[in-house]
């Protein structure tokens, strides 16, 4: 499945259908993620509820391979400061891309939340909590399926290892370069996503999938915030 990560941290962030042109290919960035292992029960390949799922990888990937792309841009044109900038910019419009091209809804959240927009939905707030404040290592991705309102969804979460590099943005405060804590403050005046060490879970990607019955067809998801 994936590879993915998403530069959910300081920059956080699956393969068999292909994501919008506009979308770079997803490549390791600044988290990283174990592939996920077959589990019992799984959908036959190519039924909806399989096609489902497939599209909820495919727009987690899309949308790690975005926001990186951007992302690595803005630190080598600014640094983290302006890294911060697109983060919270940018990442809402291709949340938006991404979910109106595969029929989804997703989102990035944790724990510590750096803009309380992105808190997570119910279903994977509970995950969260089940991990608590832990090393991200042993985490692998979770695949689910659940009936909402009648209609029945594939649901992914995908954790999200704190690496070195989030540490710029994510570290102890008093380690911050002070111009990045300039930025946190002015952007995100309720930040909590600082103090992580290197391997800590930072939170997670989470996609929600409706499964299409043959003849049906998709409305245009909501999109929820994305605002780093």
């Amino acid at each position: 499945m994936l590879p993915l990560l998403l530069l959910l941290a300081c920059a956080p962030s699956a393969p068999p259908s292909a994501p919008p042109s506009a979308m770079p290919p997803a490549t390791p960035a600044a988290a990283t993620v174990a592939p996920a292992s077959p589990t019992p029960g799984s959908p036959t390949p190519g039924s909806p509820e399989d096609q489902a799922m497939v599209r909820a990888q495919a727009a987690g990937q899309a949308f790690g391979g975005a926001l990186k792309g951007r992302m690595k841009a803005a630190m080598e044109a600014g640094g983290p400061p302006q890294a911060i900038t697109v983060c919270s910019q940018d990442a809402p419009r291709i949340a938006a891309e991404v979910s109106a091209a595969q029929d989804v809804r997703l989102g990035r959240a944790s724990l510590r939340l750096r803009n309380p927009a992105d808190a997570a939905p119910d279903w994977v707030q509970a995950w969260l909590d089940a991990q608590g404040e832990r090393p991200a290592q042993g985490l692998a991705p979770q695949k689910s399926f659940a009936e909402v309102e009648g209609q029945p969804v594939a649901r992914l979460i995908v954790p999200i290892a704190v690496e070195a590099a989030c540490l710029r943005c994510h570290g102890a405060v008093e380690d911050l370069d002070p111009a990045v804590r300039a930025s946190l403050a002015s952007r995100y005046p309720q930040d909590r996503a600082t103090g992580y060490a290197e391997g800590d879970l930072r939170g997670a990607l989470w996609v929600e999938a409706p499964v299409q019955v043959p003849g049906e067809g998709g409305a245009a998801p909501e999109v929820p915030s994305e605002g780093g």
